[in-house]
Parts: structure tokens; C-alpha cells; sequence
């Protein structure tokens, strides 16, 4: 009997893995619960073992390989999953068809098992009165659309008006406290104060652009590896913070 081992589900928001080692080789007899390769997470590394005993057959993973959940690592011949041992019921007591368990507590008199109906009673028993009638369902009325207010220009002569495009402030913003809501050029001036003053909001996008690096092939002989787990996520949220959160010295 032939029997896949696939990566099992290994956390919550765990997707993949990056393959370390691997423990085993083609030909191993391996048991049940027996580490077959050990695998490195954004969060932690670990030791995935095997649910199953058998002879490897082959191997379909490698070291430095990236896993994902449900990927296939091994194939095992002769492989049985793991027994379990399940509880046995306890049996039901036997006992002849029609007798029903005596109780202590019956009064003597009574046959046990049954429940006394006064006659009385029985025969002034009345049918069940039929559920009523759902209500039938209320048909919803569509809203009128809004009517749309016709746009007022603002009140503001023509040099507050010219003021506020060399400021860059749209007029219809602007509340005017002259007579009858006229805009002054103090206005202006106190809404361009209020929008320098306002915190600005947070910025949810990309990180720093990336800067070239030196040659270090001149100080000597160099080693590139790639980033992963730990690390790689580590970098991740460094960069984040460096590009939305304000480095101040004062």
C-alpha cells in the first residue's frame, strides 16, 4: 500500500514554510510521529513528523525549498495510519420484549411503565387550534431620489476670490461670517490656517524606494543569501514603520 504524507495545516494564517533539512532519505523505515524534515515560519521553526509508519519510497522536497500547506513531501510504502483506540459503549441491559423496568416510587395498585389517565379528562380533550396565518409580507416603498439644491455661488467680492486661488482654497468652502454670509479676505486667511493646523492623515502606501548598494566585493570575498522566516518578515514591518511614522529629533 502506497500512502502520500502532505504538510498539514501548522497555525493560523500560516501559508508556507521554508524547507531546512530534510531527515530522511529514500529506503528509511520511519515510524509514527517520527520528524521527517524541519521547517522554518514567518514565526517560529519547527519539526513536522510523520501520522504514519513505512518504508520511504520517494522524496519530493529538498533543503532551501519553500512549502506551502498541503504540499507533498514523501511517499510511503506499506504505510498504516496510526491506530487509535476507540471506547466501547456500554451495553445495554437485557431484557424481555413488552417488560418494561419496575419503578420503586409507583403506588401499589398501578401497573409500572404506564401513566394513569382520569377518564374524565380524557374525553374532554380537544384538538389542538391551528397555528394562525403568518401576516403577509409589507411591500417596500422606494425612497424618492433627493432633489438637488441648486448651487449658490458664493458672496465674496472679486479680490477675496483672487485670494483664494493664489492660495490654492476653494471660495464655496469657505464660511463666511460678513452680512448675510459674504466671505472676507480674513475668512480666507483663517480657513488656510485651519488646514495647516488639522493632522495630516495616515498614509497607507508604498514603502521607501529602494537605494543601490555599495560594492562590497572590495573589502573582500562576499556571501548572498536570501532572506526568510523571521528575518524576512522582521524586514517587513521595519520598512512599514520607516515610511509612515515621522522620525522627529528635538
Amino acid at each position: 500500500m502506497v500512502t502520500e504524507f502532505r504538510l498539514p495545516e501548522l497555525g493560523e494564517n500560516i501559508e508556507a514554510g521554508d524547507v531546512l533539512k530534510v531527515l530522511v532519505a529514500v529506503g528509511d523505515v520511519i515510524k509514527a510521529d517520527q520528524p521527517v524534515l524541519e521547517l522554518e515560519t514567518d514565526k517560529a521553526t519547527i519539526e513536522v513528523p510523520s501520522p504514519m509508519g513505512g518504508t520511504v519510497k520517494s522524496l519530493h522536497v529538498k533543503d532551501g525549498q519553500k512549502l506551502k500547506v498541503g504540499g507533498l513531501i514523501l511517499t510511503l510504502e506499506n504505510g498504516a495510519a496510526k491506530p487509535t483506540t476507540a471506547k466501547k459503549a456500554p451495553a445495554a441491559e437485557a431484557r424481555p420484549i413488552g417488560e418494561t423496568k419496575p419503578d420503586a416510587k409507583a403506588p401499589s395498585g398501578t401497573t409500572a411503565g404506564k401513566e394513569e389517565v382520569p377518564i374524565e379528562a380524557e374525553a374532554t380533550r380537544l384538538p389542538a387550534a391551528p397555528p394562525p396565518p403568518l401576516p403577509a409580507p409589507l411591500r417596500e416603498v422606494p425612497a424618492p431620489p433627493p432633489a438637488e439644491s441648486p448651487r449658490v455661488a458664493a458672496a465674496a467680492s472679486p479680490s477675496v476670490r483672487r485670494l483664494a486661488r493664489e492660495l490654492g482654497v476653494n471660495i464655496n468652502e469657505v464660511s463666511g461670517t460678513g452680512p448675510h454670509g459674504r466671505i472676507s479676505e480674513e475668512d480666507v486667511k483663517g480657513y488656510v490656517k485651519m488646514l495647516m493646523t488639522r493632522p495630516a492623515a495616515p498614509q497607507t502606501g508604498a514603502l521607501v524606494p529602494a537605494t543601490s548598494l555599495p560594492d562590497f566585493s572590495r573589502w573582500g570575498e562576499i556571501e548572498r543569501q536570501p532572506m526568510k522566516g523571521v528575518r524576512r518578515k522582521t524586514a517587513q514591518h521595519l520598512a512599514y514603520a520607516w515610511s509612515t511614522i515621522p522620525h522627529v529629533t528635538h
